[in-house]
Order: C-alpha cells, then structure tokens, then sequence
C-alpha cells in the first residue's frame, strides 16, 4: 500500500477532490494548512504598513493500493493549472496497516 500527501493550493481543492471521487479515490482526508516557505508569502498593506502573511494551502492525504498510486499521482500532477504549479506530492510505502476497530485483526500492507 501507498500513502499519497499532496500540498496544493487552496484555490484547486475542490476540482482536484471532484477528480479523485470520480477517479474511485474516495478516501480522502483534508487539512487546511499554512506555508511558510521562502517564497510562499504574500504581501499584504493594511493601513498603509506592509504584512508578510503566510499563504493557505490544502494538504490531502490518501491510502491506496500500490497499482493505483501511479494514477492517482499523475491525476494531482494534472489538475493543477499551468501557471499556479506550486505544492508538492509525496509517496510513501505502507509496511502495516491497523484497523482500529477493537477488533485484534491485523492486515498485511506489503
């Protein structure tokens, strides 16, 4: 198993959450984060000072089979628009898999 994290922008969440349903994705988990990277701020004025606010960003979160992981992380790679191409996917392996569910089964990953 494989678990993808993507960090994109807050703008394409819902068209890339809309993709992955219908690619049969349908776990998903979503958090609102900020990133605070060097080149992530933005420049706000407000009363006439300068604010350096850190910018919003969406991290989703999905556990997949291993043969789906390919497709599912050239779905996120395209959903972004050209010009905002900001944010990054991650792919880790899963080596176990518990079910908390008070049941003492486990569930082979590998």
């Amino acid at each position: 198993m494989k678990k993808i994290e993507a960090i994109i922008k807050l703008e394409n969440f819902e068209g890339l959450k809309t993709a992955l349903e219908g690619a049969g994705c349908a776990d998903l988990m979503a958090s609102e984060i900020q990133d605070y990277g060097k080149h992530m701020e933005i420049v706000q004025i407000w009363r006439g000072r300068e604010y350096r606010v850190a910018q919003s960003m969406m991290k989703l979160e999905a556990v997949v089979e291993d043969h789906e992981a390919a497709k599912i992380v050239q779905l996120i790679l395209a959903s972004a628009p050209e010009k905002s191409r900001s944010g990054r996917v991650l792919v880790y392996s899963i080596a176990e898999d518990y079910e908390i569910t008070g049941v003492p089964a486990i569930k082979e990953a590998v």
